[in-house]
């Protein structure tokens, strides 16, 4: 089952009606290969493609969505790929991970600290792609963001400077 079966057939997104931007994210249709232009979500209603309305639910098709968001052909596209990464980040962790890549190419509409609380979401949700990017920005910022490995499981723990109270493993829990 998927995690954006909640909207009904009347209120249906489909891929050039989801708002003004001319600049939006392409992506094939899987069943198809009609281009979809996508430059945002309507509420939880999937995007669905406007010849064949097939829904882009299943794991697959969002990655599609997310590797066509890292692809992005020029700087006009950036808000679309930020409202679509930054909306998926909650489903798939490889969403977060996907904006911390597009903030090496393109000033994003975003705070450090939004994206590092992105890249963490996607390092605690399993996606391994997102450690490098999190050791990325300890590395560019040193006085915000840090590092050390964990007592008790001897994993990564990335945590903001200035946070209060201990700060807990991403895997086993433990705030050594």
């Amino acid at each position: 089952m998927s995690v954006l079966r909640m909207g009904n057939r009347q209120g249906v997104a489909r891929g050039r009606e989801l708002g003004g931007a001319s600049h939006g994210i392409t992506v094939k249709c899987p069943k198809c290969q009609t281009a979809i232009t996508v430059t945002g979500f309507k509420n939880d209603q999937p995007i669905r493609c406007a010849n064949c309305a097939y829904p882009m639910v299943r794991r697959a098709d969002l990655l599609r969505i997310i590797a066509a968001c890292k692809k992005i052909g020029n700087a006009d596209q950036v808000g679309s790929a930020v409202r679509v990464l930054g909306w998926l980040a909650d489903y798939v962790p490889e969403a977060g991970t996907a904006l911390g890549e597009l903030a090496s190419q393109y000033t994003l509409p975003l705070s450090d600290r939004e994206r590092w609380n992105k890249l963490i979401s996607a390092y605690a949700g399993g996606d391994e792609a997102a450690r490098e990017w999190l050791n990325r920005m300890c590395r560019s910022n040193p006085d915000t963001y840090r590092h050390e490995t964990c007592k008790s499981c001897g994993a990564p723990k990335y945590f903001v400077k200035q946070q209060k109270g201990s700060i807990l493993c991403t895997y086993c829990q433990s705030a050594d």
